[in-house]
């Protein structure tokens, strides 16, 4: 099968031919039919996210996708050979994944294939942001950076929040649609505003500058952040980097202290039960995740570029049936 491999990092990627990998009991094999391309691939393939995962090169990369299970392993009596499925993992750059079954769950069926490939990563990223804010009905919460691909998924699914967001003006029409309170674009001033939460997806002083709309007692969940002693001690890293984490957090966890607020840095983990709510959720909603632009595995390092150079909406994706 072809793979995209990592040999060095900040290296563009080598299409390669290597075997198809074998499933343990507890896996099931997808023969993938769209990955989706994420500014998370970027962060790995340069290296960015060592310091917190050290990567092992060579690498497949890749962190989402949907496909067909081909094969099950003995012990997995929840799928069958033929089910669509989409899940958040490793190695999604490959014709064909081996991924435990805990960590999948079936497409709703008025998804197609390259709309599914768009949800597992932001829609878990969500929810898990929710999670950890401890949201409830009706609590407000700010999303920056809203016109990207986090929220894309995130504005349908927060039907029960109000929702106040800001990204690029092109976003807004669809981001009020989608049921938003009130939209900024880069020349509104979204700090007379207050919330009970903020999703941070832009970082640096706008993470400083999200403090001021909170309501005391709020929450700062960043994506974009400085990782912190939290984090590294959820990540069960070791002492000396639950320190570094310590300094290089201690700006943001003043700044929260001096609102009466919290700041966590949040990083998203793998979760087929979570996406199986996700799964619910949607079909309920039956809403459609935009597309954007699609390439061939061939031209993977071309789609990579784009998703770090990209203002458009929409997921970039990787055609696998071609």
């Amino acid at each position: 099968m072809k793979a995209a491999v990592l040999n060095n990092f900040k290296s563009d990627l080598e299409i390669k031919e290597i075997d198809i990998p074998k499933i343990t009991d507890d896996e099931v094999l997808i023969k993938v039919t769209y990955a989706a391309v994420n500014p998370l691939d970027n962060l790995i393939k340069d290296g960015a996210l060592n310091i917190i995962t050290p990567y092992k090169l060579p690498l497949i990369l890749g962190n989402e996708l949907a496909g067909v299970i081909t094969s099950i392993g003995k012990n997995v009596k929840e799928f069958k050979v033929g089910d669509r499925v989409y899940a958040m993992c490793e190695k999604a750059f490959a014709e064909y994944v081996a991924i435990n079954h805990k960590y999948i769950a079936k497409v709703p069926e008025y998804l197609k294939d390259d709309e599914a490939a768009c949800v597992p990563l932001a829609s878990l990223t969500f929810l898990q942001a929710i999670k950890l804010m401890n949201a409830k009905n009706e609590n407000s919460i700010f999303i920056s950076g809203a016109s990207g691909s986090f929220g894309n998924l995130a504005l349908p699914l927060a039907k029960e929040f109000k929702i106040y967001a800001s990204g690029n003006a092109n976003f807004k029409q669809k981001a009020l649609e989608l049921g938003v309170c009130e939209y900024f674009t880069k020349s509104d001033d979204y700090t007379k505003i207050k919330v009970d939460f903020v999703i941070d997806c832009i970082g640096g002083n706008e993470t400083f500058k999200q403090f001021k709309i909170l309501n005391k007692g709020g929450k700062l969940v960043s994506l974009k952040g400085m990782p912190d002693m939290k984090f590294a001690k959820s990540l069960k890293l070791s002492k000396l980097k639950q320190i570094l984490f310590y300094f290089a957090g201690l700006k943001l966890n003043n700044a929260a202290k001096k609102v009466g607020c919290e700041y966590h840095f949040m990083f998203v983990n793998k979760n087929g039960e979570e996406l199986k709510q996700i799964s619910y959720m949607l079909d309920n909603i039956k809403y459609r995740p935009s597309v954007g632009e699609i390439f061939s595995l061939n031209d993977i390092n071309q789609a990579l570029k784009s998703v770090k150079n990209n203002n458009k909406i929409g997921k970039v994706l990787i055609n696998f049936n071609n």
